[in-house]
């Protein structure tokens, strides 16, 4: 199923926009396949756009939080402790205030 609506895309995902609409297409026919539509009396389409964007908003978060930590984590790659600014109970009060292993402001 297509979307109706021309709804613009969220922006700043890291794949291709080819790629992401496959994986949005994909999902809306799993939707539409278990009839998850049918719950909220939302069409599938709509559905699988809310979710496509709320896994970019989590990607784009983390992203953010790496950024703030000054680490580049890789898949299947440890990170070392000792190359980001990383505050944990061990390291006693955090640099950047708060309390010791929260890093919100």
């Amino acid at each position: 199923m297509s979307d109706p609506t021309g709804a613009a895309q969220v922006s700043g995902t890291p794949e291709s926009a080819c790629s992401a609409e496959g994986f949005r297409g994909e999902l809306e026919q799993l939707i539409n396949r278990h009839s998850r539509e049918n719950r909220s009396n939302t069409p599938d389409f709509l559905l699988a756009e809310f979710i496509t964007n709320c896994l970019i908003a989590y990607e784009n978060a983390t992203m953010q939080r790496d950024r703030w930590y000054g680490i580049a984590p890789r898949p299947g790659v440890s990170p070392n402790p000792a190359q980001h600014r990383s505050c944990g109970p061990a390291d006693g009060p955090c640099e950047r205030g708060g309390d010791t292993g929260t890093n919100v402001r």
